[in-house]
């Protein structure tokens, strides 16, 4: 009975996944087909919406994240922090059992090594990357184009 009922869920979910067709493609947040998500989906996406969202989404190591508070506290899975709170925890403190509420900011432990970053600036450089392997193959095409990455990374994000 109860291989039965597993079974017929299996069904039902393959159902409705085939039924709802995806919108196939990736968008960035400065090349988002507005006009017509608005018109299939019926919603009201501008881009300040999408700015909106681009700034409040972080990459926390391999991780993403999300900014959820207006003074920049970041929400993320615990898997992405574990490491973290096991070298903050000591042999009296178990971060991982016990969890952790500050009272105040000053409160706030810091995991050292630890970056989060968001997207601020969307720079199209596809036509610096194509010069810089132009005419290149091999190993001296991907390092002039891992340069010319390098150089624009320094250029936007400083070191």
């Amino acid at each position: 009975m109860r291989l039965a009922l597993l079974a017929s869920a299996a069904v039902v979910a393959v159902a409705f996944a085939t039924s709802a067709g995806a919108e196939e493609g990736m968008w960035t947040y400065d090349n988002f087909p507005i006009a017509r998500a608005n018109q299939t989906l019926g919603t009201n996406i501008d881009q300040a919406f999408l700015d909106r969202v681009r700034l409040s989404s972080v990459k926390f190591g391999g991780c993403s994240a999300g900014v959820v508070s207006g003074q920049g506290l970041v929400m993320t899975n615990n898997h992405c922090v574990a490491t973290c709170v096991a070298n903050l925890s000591t042999p009296q403190i178990n971060y991982a059992e016990t969890g952790f509420l500050p009272k105040s900011r000053e409160e706030e432990l810091k995991c050292p090594g630890a970056t989060a970053e968001i997207l601020t600036d969307i720079s199209d450089v596809t036509e610096r990357m194509h010069k810089a392997g132009a005419g290149l193959e091999g190993q001296a095409f991907t390092q002039a184009r891992d340069a010319e990455a390098g150089r624009i990374e320094s250029e936007a994000c400083g070191t």
